[in-house]
């Protein structure tokens, strides 16, 4: 709890265009609504768009996936949005039938906030859906 971190994402597209956005925040509870312990509750404010992507901490590892927003017309509350810890993507990962090589850490704390984001960029990709 405390602990600083950043999101990469493509929100609202329609509106913000698809230039990659960064966003961030701090980890503002080990769990998430109704205690669930699979998420983090994070101050980094997400909007449509943002879901599915990485939340890193100030390393540069990823920490979580962004998930969900509380619903601002169903409750009085600003910026309460949940990531998936990373762990549980992990566990995912492990039991898949094929062998995935996870990248090593190249040292990734030596790098500036914005070296990193350029650098992570090109691993976040826009998913547009068709309707």
């Amino acid at each position: 709890v405390g602990s600083e971190v950043f999101a990469l994402g493509y929100p609202m597209v329609d509106v913000m265009g698809d230039e990659i956005k960064f966003t961030d925040g701090k980890i503002s509870s080990k769990s998430g609504l109704d205690d669930d312990i699979r998420t983090y509750q994070i101050t980094a404010p997400i909007q449509p768009g943002n879901s599915g992507g990485p939340l890193f901490n100030n390393n540069g590892e990823v920490v979580g996936i962004i998930v969900s927003t509380l619903n601002r017309e169903d409750y009085d509350a600003e910026n309460v949005n949940f990531a998936l810890k990373s762990n549980l993507l992990k566990n995912l990962i492990d039991a898949c039938p094929e062998k995935i090589e996870l990248p090593k850490s190249n040292k990734p704390n030596e790098l500036s906030l914005s070296e990193m984001i350029k650098s992570y960029s090109d691993f976040v990709p826009i998913i547009l859906i068709k309707e």
